[in-house]
């Protein structure tokens, strides 16, 4: 594992619906020179498993290209793919503040950013 960790350095992470039958709300493994994520929907919001599978694969030094999802909408696919070609992340909001889609940039780091989308 360790050598094939080392041969990705730059991939893409493929996020999956999962289901119940899992362990863990959020699962990934390497394939094929990419990084495949499954989540639970149940347990954990399709943004939820794109951040910390992001997160995870870079305290292994691993810089994900894009993310891309399968098995989902298209729309909610092409949101995602575009976010994270521009390094944000997506964040899915409820509340009378964010009432159309703005990227927002953290306080307390200006290197993290979020593109913001209500709820609906």
């Amino acid at each position: 594992m360790t050598q094939l960790l080392e041969s990705l350095r730059v991939a893409p992470l493929h996020i999956h619906r999962g289901g119940s039958r899992q362990k863990l709300p959020i699962m990934a493994r390497y394939d094929d020179g990419r990084v495949i994520s499954t989540y639970d929907p149940k347990r954990c919001p399709v943004e939820t498993a794109a951040f910390l599978g992001c997160i995870r694969l870079a305290c292994e030094g691993i810089t994900i290209s894009e993310v891309v999802l399968q098995d989902h909408a298209q729309d909610l696919t092409a949101v995602f793919r575009a976010a994270s070609k521009l390094f944000l992340d997506v964040e899915f909001t409820s509340g009378p503040r964010i009432t159309e889609p703005v990227v927002r940039i953290s306080v307390e780091d200006t290197t993290q950013a979020s593109y913001c989308i209500p709820d609906g």
